[in-house]
């Protein structure tokens, strides 16, 4: 049985995954009218410690948001996607470029200890806010301070902070997940979305 050119088995296996950042096209096969589609924006960059200073500890960064829905696109022959790099929103749009869904991006920790907060998801049947990145934590020292962990989204882990003076702190995970926080040293870039379509 065919729907559309489609074997009727094969209808939701048939997957596009847009991993590479910015703009892209998605052309509608012939036949199909709906698809699934999944948006997880970047998450936030860690914040920087400040070298020889033990309170100026970095932040984790945000992870990113997320959003899932069966969208409709009876009539149309095309739509956009938008990959979000780290600190970035991802989204699916019509061809004019109104939203089907949308998430928001994870913001940065900054330098004085305040992890970012997480972004959220909107627009879908399904709406994702990834977890806020932690606080540094100071122990007198650059040598014993703790950089904080970044937060998690729902496709990718929060980075661990890392310890120690003038030590750069770990990317976010996978897709979304926040960077972790440096002591004396650059925090860890936030990792970059995803968009999936089934």
């Amino acid at each position: 049985t065919y729907i559309g050119d489609f074997y009727a088995w094969h209808i939701g296996k048939q997957v596009q995954v847009f991993s590479s950042t910015g703009t892209s096209t998605f052309t509608v096969p012939s036949g199909i009218t709906k698809v699934w589609v999944e948006v997880q924006a970047g998450g936030g960059n860690g914040g920087a410690g400040v070298d020889g200073t033990p309170d100026g500890i970095g932040g984790g960064g945000g992870g990113g948001g997320y959003s899932q829905e069966i969208v409709n696109l009876t009539g149309t022959t095309t739509a956009k996607v938008y990959v979000g790099a780290a600190t970035e929103y991802s989204q699916f749009t019509d061809d004019g470029g109104a939203p089907y869904l949308r998430a928001s991006a994870g913001t940065a920790g900054t330098q004085d200890d305040d992890g970012g907060a997480g972004g959220c998801g909107t627009g879908g049947d399904v709406n994702i806010c990834g977890s806020g990145g932690g606080p540094g934590v100071a122990n007198g020292s650059t040598n014993s301070a703790q950089g904080a962990t970044g937060g998690a989204s729902h496709l990718g882990g929060g980075a661990q902070g890392k310890a120690g003076a003038d030590t750069a702190a770990a990317a976010g995970q996978n897709y979304g997940g926040g960077g972790g926080g440096g002591t004396g040293d650059a925090g860890g870039a936030g990792a970059q979305g995803i968009v999936i379509v089934r």
